[in-house]
């Protein structure tokens, strides 16, 4: 199989640019609050999809996150699947670039209560990013922070 310049040098390679999600391929050094998370970004499926791997300490115990990232080309919207150690789910955003933000959204039913949540991305500079993670009680009015992630490149 050939392979495409992005696909041999993957420190170049930067995922999905013409739908402007464009973050690139590199190790990221990653912090939430006072800890520093163990990060790695790989694109497994060119062109389509990449995939990242978070693995810290939340409180007293590890905590490790996947989070599988696609744009679907029949609904025109990206898609994130996330699944974390620490609730043990797995849950399916859908989301759309709004006011210079990557924004991720769903919504699940917890002992009859809807809860929405969303994943908002600011793509601030191509050597850094942030994720804010958030949910919301009622219907979206007001927004709980539970999450705010910087990445930087590392060196």
């Amino acid at each position: 199989m050939r392979q495409s310049a992005g696909m041999k040098n993957s420190m170049n390679y930067r995922f999905l640019p013409a739908h402007g999600f464009s973050i690139q391929i590199f190790a990221w050094a990653m912090a939430y609050g006072s800890e520093t998370l163990q990060n790695q970004l790989s694109s497994p499926i060119y062109n389509c999809l990449f995939r990242e791997v978070i693995i810290g300490k939340r409180g007293d115990h590890v905590f490790e996150a996947r989070s599988h990232f696609t744009y679907n080309a029949i609904t025109k919207k990206f898609q994130k699947l996330w699944i974390d150690s620490e609730h043990g789910w797995m849950i399916l955003y859908e989301g759309n670039k709004e006011e210079g933000l990557v924004v991720f959204m769903t919504e699940i039913m917890i002992r009859d209560q809807i809860i929405k949540f969303r994943h908002r991305y600011s793509l601030e500079d191509p050597d850094s990013f942030s994720m804010f993670s958030e949910r919301s009680l009622d219907g979206g009015e007001n927004w709980i922070t539970t999450w705010e992630i910087h990445y930087k490149r590392q060196p």
